[in-house]
């Protein structure tokens, strides 16, 4: 993963060995560098402007984290919600025997099959609350609770019957899958007409947000944060705007046998803001370039024009009014953009400096 400060810190690094000899003849501030044995140069102006921080990624276009559907049916697979496609409240996931497992929202799994009788469980209240929520409240007569009685039942057949299911009333062990919203199914543990038994694995699904997902390096991962803009490079070429929506307080370490091998390493995940850019396939590499800050309104100069002084620091080195060049000390801030922050006596914007060719 290349990061944009890394690459800048090369570049000075590169600078020393290029400029010594120029720097060690000038020997001081302020005197005039000699014309002898100079490397060619160009020149550039000193910038006023607002410098961004950003951080080059590598990441992966997918829906996030992948959770597996399991059954408490035995039988044999019937149906299967397609590869792809998006599941919601109320809609069919797959099927065992010609019997349909259904969604519904919440945040803990039915455990019983629920019918006239059965009290006492926020089973019954999350059942209840997805038939209002599937439009058939006015059958249940007021507000979901943990009591299946009459009404109760009156709201299932309701729904059985726009299920073009037995009308029952009664919710079999099994009829319902739970999950917190709607599914993305990322694909099939089975197959139409194998046989499974209760707990078997049926489906594999995601969430339907698209996002990528990308490694940081754990040493440095407090530079991004939550909220911040990226630019996500898709594999077509266009760039979508988005911004980071987790990042992982868990480090892992890259297995071995690839090029990060031994690196510890966090996930953040990167959202799109318009969802409907999101192009490519799952699984496909993009680059991305995260927004971790700005320096606003700081002179700059290109990195390039970093002299590494013989006794430590930085310099630039300058054109007067008649031509002459002269060394300025410099201290150096944020580098972005392949530009470096320079504070410096006498500098200001418009000010030029001798860059190499």
């Amino acid at each position: 993963m290349s990061r944009r400060v890394a690459l800048a810190v090369g570049a000075v690094a590169l600078l020393v060995a290029v400029s010594a000899g120029a720097i060690a003849l000038a020997g001081g501030t302020g005197e005039q560098a000699p014309d002898t044995g100079r490397v060619e140069t160009r020149t550039a102006e000193v910038q006023l402007t607002t410098l961004l921080l950003q951080e080059d990624v590598s990441g992966t276009l997918g829906y996030g984290a992948t959770s597996t559907v399991v059954t408490d049916l035995a039988g044999k697979i019937t149906l299967l919600a397609a590869e792809g496609s998006v599941v919601e409240r109320g809609q069919v996931l797959f099927g065992v025997d010609g019997r349909r497992a259904v969604l519904l929202y919440g945040d803990s799994p039915l455990y019983r099959t629920l019918q006239v009788g059965v009290s006492d469980g926020p089973d019954v209240r999350l059942l209840e609350q997805n038939l209002i929520d599937l439009g058939h409240g006015s059958q249940l007569g007021g507000a979901a609770d943990e009591h299946f009685d009459s009404r109760t039942a009156r709201a299932v057949r309701a729904w059985q019957e726009t299920l073009q299911v037995e009308q029952t009333g009664t919710v079999d062990l099994g009829a319902a899958v739970v999950a917190p919203g709607a599914v993305r199914v990322a694909g099939h543990a089975t197959d139409v007409g194998g046989v499974v038994q209760p707990g078997a694995a049926v489906l594999q699904v995601t969430g339907t947000t698209p996002l990528v997902e990308v490694e940081l390096d754990a040493r440095t991962v407090s530079v991004v944060q939550v909220g911040d803009p990226a630019g996500i490079e898709l594999p077509d070429g266009r760039v979508a705007a988005g911004t980071v929506a987790s990042v992982s307080t868990v480090a892992v370490s890259q297995p071995d046998g690839g090029p990060d091998a031994g690196e510890r390493t966090v996930t953040a995940t990167v959202r799109f803001d318009d969802p409907a850019e999101r192009g490519g396939l799952d699984g496909a590499a993009v680059d991305v370039q995260v927004t971790r800050g700005e320096r606003p309104d700081v002179l700059a100069v290109p990195v390039e024009a970093l002299l590494a002084l013989a006794d430590g620091g930085h310099a630039v080195e300058t054109v007067t009014e008649a031509g002459g060049l002269r060394l300025v000390p410099v201290e150096t801030g944020a580098f972005a953009q392949g530009l470096v922050e320079v504070t410096g006596a006498g500098l200001s914007e418009g000010t030029r400096v001798t860059v190499p060719s």
